[in-house]
């Protein structure tokens, strides 16, 4: 099943944690959050087990993607709600599509990645590229459709049981 034009906000814009109007297999856990996470951001199981975080270390349990929600207190100099700050009951898609931000064109045969530590990728973000060290390697997760540059592409949670594979220096 491809993704298309579902994956957009009302407004006609994407916007990172957005999901798609008609996801027929979808899963959201609420845990709670332990520091800020953005909208869209890779989320890793954090120090207990309702908890979570930004995925921000190499061997960290990735648990799926923060969803843009109401319950989410963190806002822009705009006050509009960005993310889940600490403490926040914070929602998290394990199954189904949303909007992700890659920093490069990507499709869906493409290597998923996220990139735990700042490099080309910034930290939770998506991409394909290696970057050693600071990638790691999702299986269970997939790129929903192709993009020509970076910006905002649906992103798949096949099944809630992914594996990461860190890439580092040999």
């Amino acid at each position: 099943m491809g993704i298309t034009n579902n994956a957009l906000n009302y407004t006609g814009k994407r916007l990172s944690g957005e999901q798609p109007i008609n996801d027929p297999a979808t899963e959201i856990q609420t845990f709670s959050a332990e520091n800020d996470i953005a909208f869209g951001k890779a989320v890793m199981r954090g120090a207990v087990e309702t908890g979570a975080k930004i995925y921000a270390g190499a061997s960290g349990e990735f648990i799926g993607v923060a969803v843009r929600g109401n319950d989410a207190t963190g806002k822009d100099s705009d006050d509009n709600l960005t993310n889940y700050e600490h403490e926040d009951a914070c929602a998290v898609k394990t199954i189904g599509y949303i909007v992700v931000y890659s920093h490069e064109a990507v499709k869906p045969s493409d290597t998923v990645r996220v990139y735990h530590t700042a490099g080309i990728g910034a930290v939770g973000d998506f991409g394909t590229t290696v970057d050693l060290d600071k990638s790691t390697v999702l299986t269970g997760v997939k790129f929903a459709e192709e993009t020509t540059a970076a910006g905002y592409v649906a992103l798949k949670l096949q099944d809630g049981a992914f594996v990461t594979t860190d890439d580092v220096t040999p």
